[in-house]
């Protein structure tokens, strides 16, 4: 069970609280059934949240799932509904805004578990043209090189999981190598899910 194996380390962040048991338990799981039986999208985000756990067990790369879409086409509600099975998905969820420090040590502290970052669209030309490090590191599971203050290489993090990034635009660009590209699953889609569908995960997961 997540009892305190996995350290969350952050200012105002409540562990128990992100992963206590959200909701109706059986509207969640008929909710969960109804999308694995709709679209390949669905089936796929889906399984690449709960294959988080399995990666390391299995000594898999990690996985990475991208999904843009045009504002409200239900990508946000998607992933939350997927989210939810680990917990509180609003807890859970961060944006491309937060530092990059913070982003590159995120995976490390959610150690086994699956990782959510939205809203790519928010981020400046500099951090895009640091997108393919990012997908880079995530996949062999290391944090970002740094310094100390003494000029030393701190130790990387090493980590497993998976992670579900979201936008309105892809995260590799014209310029990424064949590398960066196969390193992330990334899906460029119209309508995900109907309006009425949508309404019903976000009043859910409120």
């Amino acid at each position: 069970g997540l009892d305190g194996k996995y350290p969350v380390i952050r200012d105002g962040f409540d562990f128990a609280d992100a992963f206590k048991k959200n909701g109706n338990y059986e509207d969640s799981a008929n909710l969960l059934e109804e999308l694995i039986f709709s679209t390949t999208t669905s089936r796929l985000t889906i399984g690449a949240v709960t294959a988080a756990p399995l990666v390391q067990m299995l000594g898999l790369r990690n996985i990475q799932l991208h999904l843009f879409a045009k504002s409200g086409a239900g990508k946000s509600a998607l992933i939350k509904a997927a989210m939810s099975i680990f917990g509180n998905p609003t807890k859970l969820r961060q944006t491309f805004g937060s530092t990059q420090k913070y982003l590159s040590d995120l995976p490390a502290k959610f150690d086994g578990l699956p990782v959510w970052i939205d809203e790519l669209q928010s981020i400046d030309r500099f951090q895009r043209a640091k997108m393919d490090e990012f997908l880079y590191n995530y996949e062999n599971g290391l944090t970002r090189g740094r310094l100390d203050k003494n000029a030393e290489e701190k130790p990387r993090k090493l980590f497993s999981g998976t992670r579900i990034t979201s936008g309105e635009q892809p995260i590799t660009s014209v310029g990424s190598g064949q590398g960066a590209i196969n390193r992330v699953i990334e899906l460029n889609l119209n309508d995900i899910m109907d309006d009425k569908l949508a309404r019903k995960i976000h009043k859910m997961y409120s």
